[in-house]
């Protein structure tokens, strides 16, 4: 008699338990799928409208040669407008532009001196770089002296 009834305090005070364990496990599965979708590379796979930062960026800079570097647009607008010229490499060229969902994202139109995109790619230390025109000019202007 004494085994039935811890037999029975045990099956109903399991129930509940049991019920909050999967209603927990099954709230926490989808954000456990989609985090780990997103990091299956090491790079969630879009939804940024604003700057990657330097970290996330260097992911797509890796370079052996000038000629594996392209420009590139680091966010959904122009460097005037809220964008920033970035050297990536051409084999992560697809997935850089890839990582930016602009579909909802309105550009002013504001001008820049230099333009944008106005500069120069190169690939220093294995890393593809932008070097703009400003930077040319600024640098240029201090050998002189």
């Amino acid at each position: 008699m004494i085994i039935e009834i811890r037999r029975q305090a045990n099956q109903s005070s399991c129930a509940p338990c049991r019920s909050s364990i999967l209603a927990v496990f099954f709230l926490l599965l989808p954000l456990v799928l989609g985090a780990a979708n997103a990091a299956a590379d090491g790079v969630p796979k879009t939804g940024a409208q604003t700057l990657l930062d330097e970290h996330e960026l260097g992911r797509f800079q890796y370079c052996g040669y000038d000629r594996d570097c392209l420009l590139a647009n680091n966010g959904c607008c122009d460097c005037a407008n809220g964008g920033q010229d970035v050297s990536v490499s051409r084999y992560s060229y697809e997935k850089f532009k890839e990582r930016f969902d602009c579909s909802h994202v309105s550009c002013g139109d504001k001008y820049s001196y230099p333009e944008c995109g106005s500069g120069v790619v190169a690939c220093i230390r294995n890393k593809c770089q932008y070097i703009s025109n400003l930077e040319f000019e600024l640098k240029g202007s201090a050998l002189r002296r």
